[in-house]
């Protein structure tokens, strides 16, 4: 999936493609010059993960979500600079599935929570 078709599910005119280009430009930046095993670009992952909570009908604050979602722990962005660029929504839900990711199934509950109320 490319960014193109995320932003093909969000309402036109409601300011979440915006909002979504921005955090896509944001962890691309954060990324820059980092690869995955493969080769690939670092952000090919957050996109994918981007692309998969599109797919699932989430909302823009978990699309921004996915794509941000390794800029905590593996750049020097802080819980701080990402709030002052995209609020404590956005932030928390990052957080939240951070934590998820460093504590196995102990911190599924929050990230979980969410996901789930966003299914339906």
């Amino acid at each position: 999936m490319n960014l193109d078709s995320i932003l093909d599910r969000m309402p036109a005119g409601s300011g979440e493609r915006e909002r979504i280009r921005r955090a896509y430009a944001f962890a691309a930046s954060r990324h820059e010059g980092r690869h995955r095993r493969s080769g690939a670009p670092y952000i090919t992952h957050p996109l994918a993960v981007a692309g998969t909570a599109a797919a699932m009908g989430m909302d823009a604050p978990m699309i921004c979500a996915a794509l941000l979602h390794d800029v905590l722990a593996d750049t020097t962005c802080g819980d701080a600079e990402l709030s002052a660029e995209f609020g404590d929504e956005i932030t928390a839900l990052v957080r939240d599935l951070t934590d998820l990711e460093a504590a196995g199934d102990a911190g599924l509950q929050t990230a979980a929570d969410r996901v789930l109320t966003e299914m339906m």
